[in-house]
């Protein structure tokens, strides 16, 4: 089984350049896409809290002369420019609840009628009482109970110090999806644009940086019996550290040929001198017997 560690250098260095490029990439997106819906959130905190702050003062009277026709007439008439689906902006539940936590009026009597606890209609109530309770300042607060698709914008009803009620208005999240669903199409398609830009350079430079590498394994791979010609080496000459490898390496094979021809001469000169250490005992052997031979002769 090929494990990556495994793998040459060619494809090593771009895939691990390719991976780091790729994490970037989809980092950056996502916290384009967070930032987006944080400033969708920031937008809809403000414009909600600017009609929170305005409905607040003009419900006071109402809830002070317990008229709630005319509390429903306050909280519906902002939200008649269409459903939630066509915009954010608009509320899907305006709730007014009195000073004891219960609905004074609603903008769907059906589900929330009046003097409810609203929290046996929609379970989101249990986790907003306690940020209701804890919330005293006149400023509107967004409240996000969890795994609900709704926002609640938290208004306390204050006057005079005393806090009349409370006035939540529910936003529905999915009223967000096509404009966050735009959002995030447009940095996917500027992240793929970088991609493509960024991953062949990638690549190109990872191979310029580890043709070096290969060159040189090839090279230390052609030594055998034989010390290659110094034309047949490839190595990268430079002076940064893989050209100082480079370099070190040619030295060694240069040390290595000079040797090789050192060994050639001595056993040159060897074998030389065993021929001529042969050829005098052959004489020696050849001239005892024809001397003898030259003695008898001239005797004779």
């Amino acid at each position: 089984m090929l494990r990556l560690h495994d793998l040459s250098f060619r494809y090593k260095i771009p895939l691990r350049g390719s991976v780091l490029v790729l994490i970037t990439a989809f980092m950056v997106t996502a916290s384009l896409i967070v930032r987006e819906y944080d400033e969708l959130r920031q937008d809809l905190a403000t414009t909600s809290g600017h009609l929170g702050r305005v409905l607040a003062n003009t419900l006071v009277a109402p809830l002070v002369h317990d008229d709630p026709w005319r509390a429903y007439e306050i909280i519906n008439s902002p939200f008649h420019g269409g459903p939630p689906e066509v915009s954010p902006q608009t509320a899907a539940l305006v709730m007014v609840l009195d000073a004891n936590q219960r609905v004074f009026v609603a903008t769907d009597p059906n589900q929330y009628p009046m003097l409810s606890d609203p929290a046996r209609a929609n379970s989101d109530f249990y986790e907003l009482w306690q940020a209701v309770a804890r919330h005293n300042e006149p400023d509107t607060r967004a409240v996000e109970a969890k795994g609900s698709e709704t926002i609640y914008m938290v208004t306390p009803i204050i006057s005079d110090g005393y806090r009349l009620g409370t006035l939540i208005m529910g936003y529905s999240k999915s009223a967000f999806l096509p404009r966050f669903f735009g959002i995030a199409k447009r940095a996917g398609l500027i992240t793929l644009a970088v991609l493509l830009l960024l991953l062949p350079a990638s690549w190109y430079w990872g191979q310029r940086f580890a043709r070096p590498l290969v060159d040189l394994s090839r090279s230390m791979g052609k030594i055998g019996a034989e010390i290659p010609a110094e034309g047949e080496i490839r190595v990268y000459e430079s002076k940064d550290e893989i050209g100082q490898l480079g370099a070190a390496f040619k030295n060694m094979l240069q040390g290595l040929r000079e040797k090789q021809a050192l060994e050639r001469e001595v056993m040159l000169s060897e074998r030389l001198a065993a021929v001529g250490r042969l050829a005098s005992g052959v004489a020696h052997e050849i001239n005892n017997p024809l001397g003898g031979m030259l003695n008898a002769i001239s005797t004779y």
